[in-house]
């Protein structure tokens, strides 16, 4: 067998392998929107009248990334105390910063170099005999840990990671460990505590940015909220409307009745309601590390606002639907002398 044609066989089979789980983890993301759908033909299959239409839901853009980001004014030191650091790790870090590489940091990155420097100059002073070199170095260290923070700032703020696990529209949350609640706090946290205990672990903070562009998980969570707000009102409104078509006679249930409550049970209790109630875990889970970044000076007012948005007016709206949507049933149930077990 000739051994290119083998290998080249195996990375076609490893290709479609990875084609199938990332189209099997798709359809997973869609299950809320297609059980939400599902429910909608079923009820009116019972009632024989057209369903209502589902409505496309997204996130607002996130802010643009010029809005976002933090202005740091340069910090020079002279050529003449640059080469009084040869003996130092600083030096050689300097040095990095002016290649036209260093110069074009990612966010990460740069905070990365800037914790680094610090770590550095704090190094270079407890090697240091030079007086004026040290009276610079204390100086420099001064004020690049005033410009910390807004390193920190555009870390959380303009990084790609970031910011596609805050605003990607792709997919809704399904309710289980696959949206990857645990691995999104825990790399929130991560980053949020970076303000107040700054750490040059390069590999941790990698890993924590990469968890949340692939869980994206606050962005299917909001996107969750919407598809429900949106489209349950419609349903309620619509059940609302066709409500004379739903007949009980002095408390007796008609098959019709019986035939809309088993839809209600099998889609909107089996299938809706439990990722609705992860909807309300994850964001009151989240809602703790959110809440604090919305208060924190550092961050932008668009960012914010786009926080709240997503964090209050639209989840109190979706809470609203949900409440009203099971105040229809209930009435329903009232009428007609179901049971909530059907």
């Amino acid at each position: 067998m000739n051994k290119d044609l083998g290998v080249s066989g195996f990375a076609c089979s490893l290709l479609v392998l990875v084609l199938v789980i990332g189209l099997s983890g798709c359809n997973d993301q869609q299950k809320l929107h297609t059980a939400l759908k599902e429910y909608q033909q079923r009820m009116a299959t019972v009632l024989d009248v057209p369903a209502p239409i589902m409505q496309t839901v997204s996130l607002g853009p996130y802010p643009s990334i010029k809005m976002l980001k933090r202005t740091i004014p340069a910090s020079n030191i002279r050529l003449a105390e640059f080469y009084q650091l040869k003996n130092c790790q600083l030096a050689t870090l300097i040095a990095e910063r002016n290649t036209s590489l260093g110069r074009t940091q990612y966010p990460s990155t740069r905070y990365l170099y800037e914790v680094k420097l610090l770590q550095a100059i704090e190094q270079c002073l407890d090697n240091q005999n030079d007086q004026q070199l040290t009276d610079a170095l204390r100086n420099w260290q001064v004020d690049k840990q005033q410009k910390l923070p807004l390193v920190w700032s555009n870390l959380l703020q303009t990084s790609s990671e970031i910011k596609l696990a805050l605003s990607a529209n792709q997919g809704f949350i399904q309710g289980n460990e696959k949206d990857g609640l645990n691995q999104t706090l825990a790399a929130l946290r991560y980053i949020k505590q970076l303000r107040v205990k700054p750490n040059a672990n390069g590999a941790v903070l990698e890993v924590h940015l990469a968890n949340l562009q692939q869980f994206q998980l606050p962005a299917r969570l909001w996107r969750s909220q919407r598809l429900l707000s949106t489209n349950l009102a419609q349903t309620t409104q619509w059940l609302k409307q066709n409500e004379a078509l739903i007949h009980c006679s002095e408390g007796n249930t008609s098959k019709k009745v019986e035939y809309l409550n088993n839809v209600f049970q099998l889609f909107f209790i089996e299938k809706i309601q439990p990722v609705a109630s992860k909807i309300n875990h994850y964001h009151y889970k989240l809602n703790t590390i959110f809440s604090d970044l919305i208060q924190n000076q550092l961050i932008s007012p668009a960012l914010k606002e786009e926080l709240v948005r997503n964090t209050g007016h639209h989840f109190d709206s979706y809470k609203q639907t949900m409440k009203q949507h099971i105040l229809f049933w209930q009435g329903l149930y009232k009428r007609c002398g179901l049971s909530p077990a059907g």
